[in-house]
């Protein structure tokens, strides 16, 4: 199986964990970008329509999953530059399934 934006978009909007980040079930009935744990906190992990990335600041993004290419490698490196849990646990499933 290979990894898909919309798994880890369905992983993080059932998993509990998440709610205290943002509104689950307005984000899954809108189909809203996600960013795990916050828009406005670096470094998130911010999960959009077609690509998820790694946010270390306004202006460094590195590509996680861009279309149907995921980069196993860059999931690798962020989770060992996070010390959020959630957003750890995120970067681990993304790991585990890619």
């Amino acid at each position: 199986m290979t990894l898909t934006i919309k798994m880890v978009r369905e992983w993080v909007t059932s998993n509990d964990l998440y709610s205290s980040y943002f509104d689950v079930a307005t984000y899954v009935a809108q189909g809203k970008d996600i960013f795990v744990p916050s828009q406005n906190k670096y470094p998130h992990v911010h999960v959009g329509k077609d690509f998820i990335v790694w946010s270390k600041s306004p202006t460094n993004h590195t590509d996680l999953i861009r279309g149907s290419m995921v980069y196993k490698q860059n999931i690798g490196s962020a989770m060992g530059m996070t010390t959020d849990f959630g957003m750890n646990q995120m970067l681990r499933y993304m790991n585990s399934q890619a």
